[in-house]
């Protein structure tokens, strides 16, 4: 803003812009600002929308960054910029709810925690929208939301990576490929807590990856659930785990389990653990400890190292 338009006409500074608040400014140089000391302070006082505006990334607390201010409990977060950046959190902060539609965006929380209030939406929206194609990385820290939605609309694609001591929490449930793209990867020490359900592939095509001693916990799980749905998991490497109290449903697509990865399911005696249903396959040699009822087809990959099921397995079929 130009340095003659920093205040109004009376001396007020000159703040933020709120769209559903009128303009009342009087024109300088032929542009129509708002009048200031009534809008927005630039530190949450405003409602709907606050949308991240710097290309380069930056401090989130600072005000600049964001049009019309700061984000508070009572705003959503829009990240829609075409370019990579980071955004460096300054506090832990509450928020009504994220959106990530265009760009890749890293979340450095830098050991702070970021929570998601609302519960009337989805928590967490990356790839809302047709032609939407965003990456959302957490890491350094505990994102908590209601719930999660990766490519939310067929054409929409969205991607969320947990890493370096990132921690994101979902009371309810999270979904990738929903109509939509939706790929979820857990790496490098990351955690994703479903304390309902995981799904990958709800209508749409959906693949997760736990890799590099990334970590998953889900109350339960299904892999491609619906008709239309295509999921894809793959739990790879020395400390890689996937933990499914209840059950894991392998309906339309695939579970890999690879070079140490581990899946455990189930509760003995109360919970069968993993189903495997027409549409699905179980490959790879790593570990499930779970009973295991088969009306698909499981493929070990490896004779000299075969997957390893610890528990009951059945065969239906």
């Amino acid at each position: 803003m130009p340095a003659d338009l920093f205040e109004d006409v009376v001396g007020r500074p000159r703040l933020q812009n709120v769209p559903q608040i009128p303009d009342t400014g009087i024109p300088s140089n032929g542009i129509v600002v708002d009048i200031g000391a009534h809008e927005a302070d630039g530190q949450g006082t405003f409602p709907g929308i606050a949308r991240w505006v710097d290309g380069s990334g930056g401090d989130y607390g600072l005000v600049t960054n964001w049009i019309p201010g700061i984000p508070s409990a009572i705003n959503t977060v829009q990240f829609d910029l075409p370019s990579a950046y980071t955004v460096d959190l300054d506090a832990s902060r509450t928020v009504r709810s994220v959106v990530v539609s265009l760009g890749d965006i890293t979340l450095d929380l830098l050991g702070n925690a970021y929570a998601v209030s609302g519960v009337a939406q989805a928590g967490l929206t990356v790839g809302k929208d047709p032609g939407d194609n965003a990456l959302f990385t957490v890491m350094g820290g505990t994102f908590r939301g209601f719930s999660g939605q990766l490519g939310e609309q067929a054409g929409a694609d969205g991607h969320l990576i947990i890493r370096d001591g990132g921690n994101v929490e979902f009371e309810q449930a999270c979904r990738a490929g929903v109509s939509g793209s939706g790929t979820i990867t857990i790496e490098n020490g990351g955690v994703l807590t479903c304390f309902q359900n995981l799904t990958i592939g709800f209508a749409g095509i959906g693949s997760m990856q736990i890799v590099d001693g990334g970590h998953v916990v889900s109350l339960n799980a299904d892999v491609g659930s619906l008709v239309t749905s295509l999921g894809t998991v793959v739990v790879s490497g020395k400390g890689s785990t996937w933990d499914v109290p209840f059950y894991l449903s392998v309906n339309r697509g695939s579970l890999e389990v690879t070079d140490a990865g581990l899946i455990r399911s189930g509760i003995s005696g109360l919970f069968p653990g993993v189903f495997l249903f027409d549409d699905g396959v179980i490959r790879g040699n790593g570990t499930i400890e779970a009973d295991v009822i088969n009306f698909g087809e499981v493929e070990p990959t490896d004779p000299a190292n075969p997957l390893l099921i610890d528990g009951r397995y059945v065969q239906v079929g």
